[in-house]
C-alpha cells in the first residue's frame, strides 16, 4: 500500500511579501526570510522555508529569477 501524496504547498514568506521594507530590527523582509532564527519553542526557523512543512519560499530573491522591474510579488489585498 502506498501513502497518499500530500498536497503541494506554495509558500511565500511574509518577509518576502514585505520585500525591501525595513523591519524594526534593521533588516528588510527579504533578509529576514533568508536568515535562520531561534523560535519561541527552542527550535530553529530554517531560512527561506515554511515553518510547518519546510516548503521552499517561491520569492525571486531566493530563486534568482528577478523580473525587469525587480522582485515580483503577490499583490496584497486592497
Amino acid at each position: 500500500m502506498t501513502r497518499p501524496t500530500a498536497p503541494v504547498h506554495i509558500y511565500l514568506s511574509t518577509g518576502c511579501v514585505h520585500g525591501d521594507t525595513v523591519l524594526p530590527d534593521g533588516r528588510t523582509g527579504h533578509e529576514y526570510c533568508q536568515t535562520e532564527a531561534q523560535r519561541y519553542d527552542g527550535t530553529v526557523k530554517k531560512a527561506a522555508s515554511c515553518k510547518v512543512c519546510r516548503a521552499p519560499c517561491i520569492c525571486s530573491c531566493h530563486t534568482g529569477q528577478e523580473t525587469a522591474g525587480g522582485h515580483e510579488h503577490i499583490a496584497e489585498p486592497t
